[in-house]
């Protein structure tokens, strides 16, 4: 059967598939952006020891790309235990 004839059950297979994953992280990364995007006001972020003022936009990018990077290693960890 050839890569583009339909299957007999309807299906036609044009030789792409959707990566699900990606599309949903692309979606999540719109609306993150939305959001920071959204709020732009200056908040007081807390330390130990001091109290600064900064954009929550900052504040936003920072945390989200502090999160990705832990899932990062952390999945990446993960994987190689697995071997």
């Amino acid at each position: 059967m050839a890569a583009n004839a339909p299957h007999g059950d309807g299906r036609h297979d044009d030789g792409r598939k959707v990566n699900v994953k990606l599309i949903a992280i692309g979606l999540f990364v719109v609306l993150l952006v939305v959001f920071a995007l959204l709020n732009t006001h200056d908040v007081g972020v807390d330390w130990l020891f001091d109290t600064v003022s900064a954009p929550m936009i900052l504040v936003i990018a920072i945390s989200a790309l502090l999160g990705f990077a832990i899932g990062f290693f952390v999945r990446s960890h993960l994987a190689a235990r697995k071997t």
